[in-house]
């Protein structure tokens, strides 16, 4: 599972350590990321650094914990644009890291509904301004 917020982005995956299978993995690229997601943790939960895969930091829960940790992002849902918000909080970088995200999962639009969307918001872009799929073209309809 991706996740993806304004206090920063994570993967939880089943521990495979765990032969009850009740202990998650959640693992993040940014220990800033990581630092947030204590917030809504178990006090005492730690950052592990390392772990030999491209993820850098994770930290262990139960399942639970995590459902309730997301709930209570959920629940702190202030803001009417979430990219604005990610700007606001996490800076333009990080924001332009999720745009990429979003323009990529944005391909996975139809292209008849966002071919109609294109048009909606043609009048907003500035002249000559591609947007993401136009530059590199894939179609899920296919």
């Amino acid at each position: 599972m991706w996740l993806i917020t304004t206090q920063g982005a994570y993967s939880a995956v089943e521990d495979k350590h765990d032969a009850t299978g009740m202990t998650l993995v959640i693992r993040g690229r940014v220990h800033t990321d990581m630092k947030q997601l204590l917030e809504f943790l178990p006090q005492g939960t730690s950052i592990q650094t390392g772990g030999g895969t491209d993820y850098p930091y994770r930290v262990r829960c139960t399942r639970e914990e995590w459902a309730t940790a997301v709930a209570r992002m959920a629940l702190e849902v202030d803001y009417t644009n979430f990219k604005d918000a990610v700007k606001a909080r996490q800076g333009k970088k990080r924001a332009s890291a999720y745009m990429g995200i979003w323009s990529i999962l944005n391909r996975l639009t139809p292209a008849r509904v966002r071919q109609r969307e294109d048009r909606r918001w043609a009048s907003h872009r500035p002249a000559g301004e591609r947007l993401f799929h136009e530059v590199f073209p894939w179609d899920a309809d296919r």
